[in-house]
Parts: C-alpha cells; sequence; structure tokens
C-alpha cells in the first residue's frame, strides 16, 4: 500500500534487517526503547497513543508498520530534533502540509530553470529535516524516483539527475574521483557552503567530478525549514516561494490556509531587495564545526 507520503515503503529491503537486539545488532533494553522512543516521536505517534507499539517491534519493518498505523490513525506532523552535539536537544514539531508546501515551494524553483529533474540521489538521512525535505517530499512533488546513497558508494550520475548533500560530503567529492556522468544538479544546505568548493564543482574541466550545471544552496534551519536560496555563491540569497519579507524586515512563511508566521532567523540579515538579503553574523553565540552547532557557552560550562 500507498503511504500519506506518496512512496511506497520499502518492505523489501527492511523486511531483511536484523532484529534489534540478540542474533541482531545486540542492543541491549534500554538502547532499544531509546530507539524506539526516537521513532515514535520523529512521526508524532504519541498524537495517537500508538508510541507503545514502537517498544514491541523488533526490525525496521516492525517500525514501518507502526508508523503506518499511527499516521492512518490521524497521527499529524513530524518531529525533528537538533544535533545536540552540545547542549540540550530540541525537539521541533512541524505540520504536514508546511513540509509538503515547503517541497512543492522548492519544486517551482527547479522547475523555474531550464534543466529537468529526473531523479534525485540524496546523501542525506531523512529523519534530518533537510533530507526528509529533498529526500522524501521534493521527489513526491516532482513525481520522480528517489535513490538513497553515500558519498562513498555513489551510484553513476546520469543527467538529469539532482545529487542532495551537505557541505562537507561536497568537499569530499570536489576532490574525488570520477563520480559519473553530467550535467546534474546539487543541493547542499545545514552549513556555509565553500566559495571555492562551489566554484570548483560546477566548472567543468577534464574529469572534475561531479561536473554541475547548477548548486543550490539552501538557507534554513531545524526550527524553520528552508528558507532562501542561491546558485551563485557571490550573490544573495532569494526567498523561496511562500516566504516574505514583513515591513519589520521579519521572514514570513505562508501556512496553506493563508495565516502568515515570522520565522525567527539564527542570523541577522539584510535585505537587499524585496525578497533577497545577505548574511551578516549568527546571533545564537554559536559556531560550526562540521555542520553541528556548537555553543561557544556550553563548552565554557563543562571547561570550568
Amino acid at each position: 500500500p500507498r503511504s500519506r507520503l506518496g512512496p511506497r515503503l520499502p518492505h523489501s529491503q527492511v523486511s531483511s534487517w536484523p532484529d534489534w537486539s540478540s542474533g541482531g545488532l545486540a542492543l541491549d533494553s534500554l538502547a532499544c526503547m531509546q530507539l524506539a522512543t526516537a521513532a515514535a516521536v520523529w512521526c508524532n505517534a504519541q498524537d495517537t497513543g500508538f508510541e507503545d507499539l514502537f517498544l514491541t517491534k523488533r526490525n525496521a519493518q516492525g517500525w514501518a508498520d507502526a508508523m503506518q498505523r499511527a499516521r492512518s490513525a490521524g497521527a499529524r506532523g513530524f518531529t525533528f530534533s537538533t544535533s545536540g552535539s552540545t547542549g540540550r536537544r530540541q525537539h521541533i514539531r512541524h505540520a504536514y502540509d508546511s513540509l509538503m508546501a515547503e517541497a512543492h515551494s522548492w519544486a517551482q524553483v527547479l522547475r523555474a530553470s531550464a534543466l529537468p529533474v529526473r531523479r534525485i540521489v540524496t546523501l542525506v538521512p531523512c529523519h534530518h529535516i533537510y533530507g526528509f525535505i529533498w529526500g522524501v517530499l521534493v521527489p513526491k512533488a516532482l513525481d520522480v524516483p528517489v535513490v538513497e546513497a553515500s558519498h562513498e558508494a555513489l551510484p553513476e550520475l546520469l543527467p538529469g539527475d539532482l545529487l542532495v548533500g551537505v557541505p562537507d560530503q561536497w568537499q569530499w567529492l570536489a576532490g574525488s574521483v570520477s563520480a559519473g556522468a553530467a550535467p546534474v544538479q546539487g543541493v547542499t544546505s545545514t552549513a556555509p557552503m565553500s566559495g571555492p568548493v562551489h566554484q570548483r564543482l560546477i566548472t567543468a574541466s577534464g574529469a572534475t567530478p561531479p561536473r554541475l550545471a547548477r548548486l543550490l544552496q539552501i538557507y534554513g534551519s531545524t526550527e524553520t525549514g528552508g528558507i532562501g536560496w542561491r546558485d551563485d555563491p557571490d550573490a544573495p540569497y532569494t526567498l523561496a516561494p511562500g516566504r516574505s519579507c514583513s515591513a519589520g524586515g521579519e521572514v514570513e512563511l505562508l501556512l496553506p490556509g493563508g495565516a502568515l508566521v515570522p520565522l525567527a532567523l539564527e542570523d541577522e540579515v539584510q535585505w537587499t531587495g524585496a525578497n533577497q538579503f545577505e548574511l551578516l553574523r549568527r546571533t545564537d553565540n554559536c559556531v560550526q564545526v562540521g555542520g553541528h552547532n556548537v555553543s561557544l557557552a556550553w563548552v565554557r560550562e563543562q571547561l570550568l
């Protein structure tokens, strides 16, 4: 059966996964409980009282069945967590309709280009909001297949592919051996993208991989979702469709019902047009290390 998200759940793959406990991944009861809780929270199974069902399942297929039951019973939205690499991990809940509306806005951006998208290859796990939107919902909005991959085992890239990654992965790909045929498009998010790496990825020079016809930089966060984009590292960001700038200089999100909701940004921005902005500096006293936000105050507390 097809889920509310559209694509068929890969039962043929997950059914072959080992059990969580003895004879499989050898997880103890506490680890199994933590994983089951994380899975239930992610799909908001608590909306329908199905969270305890995950504790009785022993493998990924059991979780897929539990998720489908919870969604069919009325669970709404998805919950994503901040990295928690330093400080306290926060759970951020997003309504499914809002996430799907964002996916359609990115589909609109992609369709405005002369470059077709025939397949999406994602290197980002779908429990992350960026990976979920671009690896699950955007393929649904575009009605194209999706392939889960890793930069260590990248499939042959074909014309019309859209490769989804994070800056660390793109930096590795920029210096690796040839990754396949071109032209393809790319998407990057979760951390600032190096200008030289961006230019190297879109410059066709001999066998330099992967020769991208276009690389979209997406600006946003777990709390806000995607806000803006650019495909030129020297250009300002453009607000995604469905986002607007208020009279007070705040970014507002247009909800499916027509209401406007302000989005709190982590950075100070400078508006260069009605829907274009540049990033000036962070306002949360954090730095980024390997794509993770690191709180300097938290590090100081630990050292003391």
